[in-house]
């Protein structure tokens, strides 16, 4: 219920270049609402954009801006475009109130004003404009639970789908509106066999959301048994067409990757097509010039067909919905696949960073421009644990073999830059320790070996110097003169600063120095 003092703390802009109509409508007003006066067009602008009132009371006549450009003006602008405005002429023809009503006018009063008229005409669109704002808020406030209930359907965090799994998966989603009708899902099927689908709903908004939870509720329950993607998206759209009175209709890529081979089923039901992402190679788009298949939940009994890509260590999957592909620029310019493939052209170190690019990519071009529809994305990577064996001496010649082998191999795994030098050079500088302190000069076998994996490297050097844990060195002492500090003090150092774990253990006339590395340790800023 609004009340008097409700109506009390709301502010009016008076704007009238001529002072005696100002003074007849601050008498008219005063103690009803807090009251500000502006004697011009560009100075009731400034003052609405420095603290927006909730009514104006505008003049049309007045010199350099009129008050139809002032209400043209405030309706251009997302911040102003409800504000009432209420007309004040003298004017009393239809064909000046048509103008004022067309300009984006609330209402009109005509001079001379009758205070009666003036307070009784205020009020109301008061009352209106709170009622108006109060809807307003609770709606906003149901789409903002609306978003939570939305965002939690789909995964966020996927560290725990990956675990024990080559794998590596980032995703996100960003809706035009408040909520919207993309959707993403990843989720075991058992035997370390994975689903994953990604969507968009016809349409934005509401309507999409309640279409998208539904879709993702019937993708996950009609996954659990069956398990082809071509059957799943033939059953999903059965069910979907059965009862669909809006006639709404999803696109949907639906993929089963066995991760114990790297080979992916996959079927599409009218999406975007997916990229495959591999080192050393253009990113290539898997339809290549195939089609996509028909859309889901309009006709019944459709069969979707089957097709397979085998993925290599390296590889990855990257799934979007065409609000990446169809965003705009100011100059209605849009983004396309080629901007996508050259956005993906730079092999990313993870996922997270693969889709981080691309959003980035879609940002830059679309310079400021609304969203023009929801946009989905999400990289698969499959990883495999890689592994790399070699027989080496205590010799300077090998201590470069065994450096050049490290680097070129975790490169070739897609490794992070950073850990490819950092690790080599921690690799290089374990076995120049053992050839000038370990084997002291003599020579003898080192067994290197180096195991990729999603998310870590581990690497493992088997020697038989002389026993030495050096997670049991001093700190270097950097102002020490060198001819006076520890064996190896520097190296060491070096080592502990590259890895994020360092193991060691004697086993019989053996020593066993283990290092980990962290794949998704951020590089430091510089």
């Amino acid at each position: 219920m609004i009340d008097a003092v409700d109506l009390s703390r709301c502010r009016v802009l008076l704007v009238d270049d001529a002072r005696s109509s100002l003074d007849v409508l601050v008498e008219a007003l005063q103690g009803h609402h807090l009251l500000s006066v502006a004697l011009d067009g560009e100075s009731a602008l400034r003052s609405i954009a420095h603290a927006p009132p909730d009514l104006v009371l505008l003049d049309l006549m007045m010199p350099r801006l009129d008050g139809y450009e002032v209400c043209k003006r405030l309706r251009e602008q997302p911040a102003t475009r409800d504000l009432p405005v209420i007309f004040l002429s003298a004017l009393g023809e239809a064909k000046s109130k048509a103008r004022g009503f067309e300009a984006g006018g609330t209402d009109y009063i005509t001079k001379p004003f009758e205070a009666v008229e003036v307070r009784a005409r205020v009020r109301s669109l008061l009352k209106g404009k709170m009622y108006q704002d109060s809807v307003r808020a609770n709606l906003e406030s149901e789409l903002r639970v609306a978003q939570e209930i939305q965002r939690g359907m789909v995964p966020k965090d996927f560290a725990n789908l990956g675990s024990g799994l080559p794998i590596d998966v980032h995703a996100l989603l960003e809706p035009a509106k408040e909520v919207g009708g993309d959707l993403y899902d990843v989720f075991p099927l058992g035997g370390g066999r994975l689903c994953i689908v990604l969507g968009d709903v016809s349409g934005k908004g509401i309507p999409a959301a309640l279409f998208m939870a539904i879709t993702a509720t019937l993708l996950r329950s009609t996954a659990r048994h069956v398990q082809r993607p071509e059957e799943i998206l033939s059953h999903v759209n059965q069910e979907l067409s059965r009862d669909n009175p809006t006639s709404m209709f999803v696109t949907l890529f639906c993929a089963v990757l066995d991760t114990s081979t790297g080979l992916v089923s996959y079927a599409s039901g009218g999406h975007t097509s997916p990229v495959l992402v591999r080192p050393g190679q253009p990113p290539q788009l898997l339809a290549d010039g195939r089609g996509t298949g028909t859309v889901i939940g309009i006709q019944p009994g459709l069969i979707f067909e089957p097709r397979e890509v085998h993925l290599q260590s390296g590889d990855s999957l990257f799934l979007y919905t065409d609000g990446v592909t169809e965003a705009f620029d100011p100059d209605h310019e849009c983004f396309g696949e080629e901007r996508l493939l050259l956005a993906l052209g730079e092999i990313a170190p993870t996922s997270r960073e693969m889709v981080e690019r691309v959003l980035a990519a879609v940002r830059k071009f679309a310079r400021g421009a609304p969203q023009s529809d929801d946009i989905a994305l999400l990289a698969l990577r499959f990883q495999p644990a890689a592994e790399l064996r070699l027989a080496l001496r205590s010799t300077l010649t090998d201590v470069v073999r065994g450096y050049e082998a490290v680097q070129d191999f975790l490169a070739e795994r897609g490794a992070p830059a950073d850990a490819v030098h950092d690790l080599a050079l921690a690799v290089e500088e374990v076995l120049s320790n053992l050839v000038r302190h370990g084997y002291a000069g003599t020579e003898g076998p080192i067994g290197l070996r180096v195991v990729v994996e999603a998310f870590a490297v581990t690497i493992e050097v088997r020697e038989r110097g002389i026993h030495f844990d050096p997670r049991l060195a001093e700190p270097p002492r950097l102002e020490v003169p060198l001819d006076e500090r520890a064996a190896g003090e520097l190296g060491i150092h070096l080592i502990k600063n590259a890895t994020d774990s360092i193991e060691y253990q004697r086993d019989g006339d053996e020593n066993l120095l283990t290092l980990v590395r962290d794949l998704n340790r951020q590089p430091p800023e510089e």
